[in-house]
């Protein structure tokens, strides 16, 4: 199952989703996307007819229409289950399969926190071993110490007096495709060690979709690695 939100559309090149009941075109939002149906929203209420309904898709410009068998679903008003009574076209397809593989290897990482530090920083993918932190309105250079799905511990070198609190931000900057991935952090604890201001931080949801795939990524390159890298406890 892949959430759907502007950042899952972009990858997967769809610009806009129409239901089309009885001939009728229907404004939707996309919800939730399987390899076999989506859940959709519709802002207005429909009368599904088994064997009338259509998908049209704007995909990469170009408009796809995609027999679906439409149903409402259960104690949600106007939502609707479109399940796929043909496949997709197979590059659309291809990129739902690749991009829920990834949100799987993600849930079952659990919380698993992965080295990074000076040692893996280039592994993950990273463009330069500090990245930016966003801390009280004050921007800090910090090291990505160790990774997780939902948490990161981060370290900066301390200037003057920090006043940690909620919210915080992180930006990471990717090479390789280039990209920069937006993150809104909580705050857990802090601690100091060696000079340096540890700060344990979980990640508020919606989770970036670049953050989540370079993640799974850097976890199949550790799997694959003759060297086996230490892999720790949550946060």
């Amino acid at each position: 199952m892949i959430h759907v939100d502007k950042q899952v559309l972009s990858y997967l090149g769809i610009e806009k989703i129409v239901i089309e009941e009885a001939g009728a075109p229907h404004s939707c939002i996309p919800v939730f996307f399987f390899q076999e149906a989506w859940q959709l929203y519709c802002i207005t209420e429909l009368s599904p007819r088994q064997g009338h309904d259509k998908l049209l898709i704007t995909y990469r410009g170009e408009r796809l229409s995609v027999p679906v068998q439409l149903t409402g679903v259960r104690g949600k008003r106007r939502h609707y289950t479109a399940v796929f009574a043909h496949t997709l076209p197979l590059e659309l397809a291809y990129k739902l399969a690749f991009l829920q593989s990834r949100f799987e290897t993600a849930d079952k990482r659990g919380e698993r926190r992965l080295p990074v530090g000076v040692t893996y920083w280039k592994m993950l993918g990273l463009k330069q071993l500090y990245q930016t932190v966003l801390i009280d309105g004050y921007e800090y250079d910090c090291i990505i110490e160790n990774i997780a799905e939902h948490g990161l511990l981060l370290s900066c070198g301390q200037e003057g007096k920090m006043n940690i609190r909620d919210p915080m931000a992180l930006r990471l900057t990717f090479t390789a495709p280039s990209l920069i991935s937006f993150l809104q952090l909580s705050p857990v604890r802090f601690f100091k060690k060696d000079g340096r201001l540890y700060i344990a931080v979980r990640i508020k949801e919606p989770l970036d979709i670049h953050y989540v795939m370079r993640l799974a990524h850097y976890v199949d390159c550790l799997t694959d690695s003759p060297h086996k890298h230490a892999v720790h406890s949550s946060l």
